[in-house]
């Protein structure tokens, strides 16, 4: 795996997987409100996979957002071979970083604290692991709120190390 589609891998945990096998329709939608964040990855998507996703802007009550979508059985197949845990736990900490960083950049947020949001609490737990015995990051315990687990990062010393280490890619993660 490279790193490119290591960091697709993270991206697409939040991503909406299209699967109607009558129709022959496969692919995925991701939405972001970022204009420049999403045509960077519709560009590594084009690299990786060779595919020209459609982008649209929607707008909603709550504000406006971009929609990417890629119908393609190929790439369908390719991401869902995957299991995210799974390549967490297999591969080199360069992969991980990337992994980690998709991740991040699709379903964490960087205000007063860092943190990170799934539902699957076992995803949160094996990047806690990999935080601290590859990048020597701590973060804090797994919590519930509602029916999402939110792994924290709260020390000033650990924030800082995430984001020297990982360095997110989202404009709104950056700074």
């Amino acid at each position: 795996m490279d790193r490119y589609l290591a960091y697709l891998l993270g991206i697409t945990t939040d991503a909406h997987y299209i699967c109607r096998p009558k129709k022959n329709e496969f692919g995925l939608e991701i939405e972001q409100n970022q204009r420049e964040f999403i045509l960077h990855i519709a560009a590594l998507f084009k690299y990786v996979f060779n595919v020209d996703p459609s982008l649209k802007l929607r707008s909603r009550s709550w504000g406006t957002y971009y929609r990417m979508r890629i119908y393609s059985k190929n790439v369908y197949k390719r991401l869902r071979k995957y299991d995210f845990v799974t390549c967490l736990r297999a591969y080199s900490p360069y992969i991980q970083r990337e992994l980690i960083r998709g991740f991040f950049d699709a379903k964490g947020s960087a205000h007063q604290q860092i943190l990170f949001f799934n539902k699957d609490k076992r995803i949160l737990s094996t990047i806690k692991t990999i935080l601290y015995c590859e990048f020597s990051i701590k973060s804090g315990k797994i919590f519930e709120r509602g029916q999402t687990f939110i792994l924290p990062i709260y020390s000033e010393q650990d924030k800082q190390l995430f984001m020297k280490t990982i360095k997110p890619r989202h404009p709104d993660k950056q700074y």
